[in-house]
């Protein structure tokens, strides 16, 4: 299991201001291998992100947070990190309240 990834270094950071009553929601943490996909979500309690880029981060431990991805709010515009582009997608439900990370080829 050397080569499996855990990806809880995931975040979804939010471009909004800091209120106790909003909350995110996580995935729960899994274990892939190397050229595996995954799915990651994201569900806002509290808010409606309807208005709002959304964008996932990341942080190897260790290291300092990196940027994976943004989406503008009616998804129009989609930005990733030379890191993940092409492997990742990021995509959004706003009636669900629900941001995702669709990754391939796991490294």
């Amino acid at each position: 299991m050397g080569l499996d990834r855990v990806l809880s270094y995931f975040t979804l950071a939010m471009f909004i201001q800091y209120s106790c009553s909003q909350t995110l929601i996580e995935s729960d943490s899994v274990i892939i291998k190397p050229d595996q996909s995954h799915k990651l979500t994201c569900t806002a309690s509290g808010l409606d992100i309807s208005s709002y880029w959304m964008a996932w981060i990341r942080q190897v431990p260790g290291k300092g947070l990196e940027f994976v991805a943004t989406i503008e709010s009616d998804s129009d515009r989609k930005f990733y990190s030379s890191a993940v582009n092409g492997r990742f997608t990021i995509s959004r439900d706003n009636s669900k309240k629900q941001v995702y990370l669709h990754m391939t080829s796991m490294r």
